[in-house]
């Protein structure tokens, strides 16, 4: 999910660039921000969610300063489902996403800020000690994706058109670019260690071995996409906006040869989404002044609204199992979501998302 002032047409990362603009000019409703993490001189803006069956979390974000200056990256993280978090890390660094293999095993992708480069950070231990791999990109990494402790897979660009993918099959000692091209890309995901897909804005990438080949098949929705999400081999959801409408959901069925829309909106944005198997998923969005999550148990022939009631912009979802589930966005100080913010909102479901009870 570019953010932070990045020249993409993004819509959730250009709006998490826009709240860092905005956090300066708002000193004067500093008076509304109430919640659990009061804003004084900074404020934090979670951005991705990682989230295990044994109710481990973690989230990745940025501290950003009154005067919208992003002061470090942030990587928090919960044993508890949520009840309670412990900051694992900071650094001078934009957080991009977030993923793990199991408890142990997991990356983040980064964004250099101030003049420094993107890395891909990893840890082996849970989270309680990072190292950093891949140093000194030259690009801005937006989602990392793994399938076991070995392969793991991130994406990105340049901020001005140029895309990029690396990959990794020994844990991170190595990371190799598979493909370069002139599309953003802005999220990733992969089935098993040969099967997977790439997204950007009107762009679906596929492969069937590992990333060694990409083939780029035709959208008949040239959506700007911003997150994509698969059941296993076959079945892909990609979510985003749509040129000339709102939100949109595309699915594949055929491993991603082709692509039909299965749900579209007449306004709003879709901006992330978790699937746990080819019948059941998560999307969530703006709609209405508010943050929306649409479910489905059909593997998306139709989908059901679940209300957050909360007036936020999502970045990430994640759900360990069909009851529990995380969302971080965030929150706003107006209904129209464009005035200052209050800072970020973790979001979490013990039943299915039919209710949701804030965790930060």
């Amino acid at each position: 999910m570019p953010h932070h002032n990045e020249a993409t047409s993004s819509r959730r990362r250009l709006i998490a660039g826009l709240i860092a603009l905005l956090v300066c000019a708002c000193a004067a409703a500093a008076l509304y921000f109430t919640s659990r993490h009061a804003y004084y001189s900074k404020t934090v803006s979670f951005v991705d969610v990682a989230y295990l069956e044994s109710g481990q979390a973690w989230v990745v974000g940025d501290i950003v300063d009154d005067e919208g200056r992003i002061k470090s990256g942030v990587i928090d993280m919960t044993s508890t489902a949520g009840a309670s978090w412990t900051r694992q890390k900071s650094g001078s660094w934009a957080a991009g996403a977030i993923t793990f293999a199991d408890g142990e095993t997991g990356w983040v992708a980064t964004i250099g800020v101030d003049g420094s480069r993107s890395t891909i950070l990893a840890t082996s231990d849970g989270g309680r000690t990072w190292s950093e791999q891949a140093r000194g990109l030259r690009f801005r990494l937006y989602d990392i994706a793994c399938v076991d402790r070995r392969c793991c897979w991130a994406v990105g660009g340049t901020g001005f058109g140029q895309g990029v993918i690396l990959a990794t099959t020994d844990g991170g000692l190595s990371w190799q670019r598979q493909w370069s091209g002139d599309d953003e890309i802005n999220a990733v995901t992969f089935a098993d260690t040969r099967h997977g897909w790439a997204v950007g804005d009107g762009v679906v990438l596929a492969t069937s071995d590992g990333g060694a080949t990409w083939r780029r098949p035709e959208l008949e929705d040239d959506a700007l996409l911003y997150d994509v999400a698969c059941a296993d081999s076959e079945n892909v959801w990609a979510c985003g906006e749509g040129r000339r409408t709102g939100g949109v959901i595309l699915h594949s069925g055929d491993g991603g040869a082709t692509w039909r829309t299965q749900y579209s909106a007449d306004s709003g944005s879709l901006d992330c989404l978790a699937f746990i198997d080819d019948k059941e998923g998560w999307v969530a969005g703006t709609r209405e002044s508010a943050c929306q999550v649409l479910h489905t148990s059909d593997g998306g022939r139709t989908y059901r609204s679940q209300e957050t009631g909360v007036a936020a912009v999502p970045y990430g979802v994640a759900f360990a199992d069909s009851q529990h589930g995380m969302l971080v966005g965030n929150v706003y100080a107006d209904r129209e979501l464009t005035v200052a913010h209050r800072g970020s909102v973790i979001l979490a479901t013990s039943d299915g998302g039919a209710t949701w009870e804030r965790k930060h």
